[in-house]
């Protein structure tokens, strides 16, 4: 069962990575482009990470970050998808609110963590990146299409790159639970 679990848990991580990597290759990649569009690819980026927390949550219960991060996920989302004209100059401190509220999200899953060890300094290290990434968004907003693109292309980045590597531990930890039974 808990083989069952960790399967269904690692593989919705990479498929988070994977989705925050492509947002922030597209942001990287065209930051010219209709600060609309992009906040609307914005937009439904945190709408499917919120599917993907809601899809996670029917196999097993969240935790109160996971149920934090899902809800801002949601509202976030939904609001850039529904008002990106009117929110475009909201757009940094949305986003940073949503990294900050994510980092606390993730050190708040890693407290009862405990006897995870090793495998416990992953959401530590996510949760103090999405922090101090939502902290710079809100204080130091910049301006312009450019540094908007940017700044979203390294918090998707960083915040892909991590979820791909917790998401490999753990397909690795599964293995080796699958080999002892």
């Amino acid at each position: 069962m808990e083989a069952h679990r960790l399967n269904a848990t690692w593989r919705r991580l990479l498929l988070r990575g994977v989705l925050a990597v492509a947002l922030g290759l597209i942001a990287l990649f065209w930051p010219g482009g209709s600060i609309s569009l992009l906040i609307r690819i914005v937009g439904l980026f945190l709408l499917a990470d919120a599917l993907t927390l809601f899809l996670s949550a029917r196999h097993s219960v969240l935790q109160t970050g996971g149920s934090l991060q899902l809800a801002v996920s949601l509202v976030a989302g939904a609001a850039l998808l529904l008002f990106p004209e009117a929110l475009a100059r909201l757009a940094f401190i949305l986003l940073g609110i949503w990294a900050l509220l994510t980092g606390i999200a993730f050190l708040l899953d890693s407290r009862p963590q405990s006897e995870w060890g090793q495998e416990r300094s992953a959401p530590i290290a996510l949760g103090l990146a999405s922090l101090v990434a939502g902290l710079a968004l809100i204080f130091w907003p910049g301006s312009g299409v450019v540094a908007l693109a940017w700044a979203i292309a390294l918090v998707a980045l960083a915040l892909g790159a991590i979820l791909i590597a917790v998401a490999l531990r753990l397909r690795g930890l599964e293995k080796r639970l699958a080999e002892r039974l």
